[in-house]
This record gives C-alpha cells, sequence and structure tokens, in this order.
C-alpha cells in the first residue's frame, strides 16, 4: 500500500487538532504535574499510575479506538488514545496537587533539607 502525498496531508489536517491538544497541551500538562509531585517525594505514585494507566487503561483503549475490531479510527484512533490517557493522569495528578496539605509538604522538606 502506498499512501500519496495528498492522503498523508488529507490525514495530518484531520489529525493535527487532536495531536495539538493531545500532545502539546495535556502531555505539558501532565509532565509538569509529574514534577511537582515527584518534588514532594511521591515518585511511587507517580510511578504506578503511570504505569496502570499507560499498559492497563491505555493499551486497550488504543486497540479499541484505532483498529478495525473496535472504532477504526486508524492513526486519529491513535493520537485520540494518547490524549485521553494524558488527560486521565492530568485529572489523577491535579487531584493529588490540590489535595496535598502542603504546609505540612513544606516541613517535611525543610527538615529533609536541614538534616
Amino acid at each position: 500500500y502506498s499512501a500519496g502525498r495528498e492522503e498523508i496531508n488529507d490525514i495530518m489536517i484531520e489529525v493535527y487538532p487532536i495531536f495539538l491538544c493531545g500532545f502539546f497541551v495535556i502531555d505539558g500538562l501532565q509532565g509538569t504535574l509529574t514534577g511537582i509531585l515527584k518534588g514532594i517525594d511521591r515518585k511511587d505514585f507517580v510511578t504506578y499510575s503511570t504505569l496502570l494507566v499507560y499498559y492497563l487503561i491505555g493499551i486497550p483503549i488504543f486497540l479499541y479506538f484505532s483498529c478495525d475490531f473496535g472504532l477504526g479510527l486508524k492513526v486519529y484512533g491513535i493520537w485520540l488514545s494518547f490524549g485521553l490517557v494524558n488527560a486521565l493522569l492530568a485529572i489523577l495528578y491535579i487531584i493529588l496537587t490540590f489535595t496535598t496539605n502542603w504546609q505540612k509538604m513544606s516541613e517535611k522538606i525543610c527538615m529533609r533539607i536541614e538534616k
């Protein structure tokens, strides 16, 4: 199968909005929140939640969205599933970030620095 330049351009134009939103915006937010949580010593939570969401939720969503036995969205389904998985992680990290007791965390970090 050989795709012509025009067909590739059509696919890129169709995928571009979800690529921008799913990859740049949501992935950037999720990466920033990951750094915040690692900074307050929640590395284990970040590691396990990332593994859980990407492998146990992300792969089935990817297969369902992109393959012919599911929705059959092909390239669009790949980027849509990637964006949804990143959005799920970002929401999880936002909840954890906003429910953190920052006063207690700052005291814990100061004690760790003094040692």
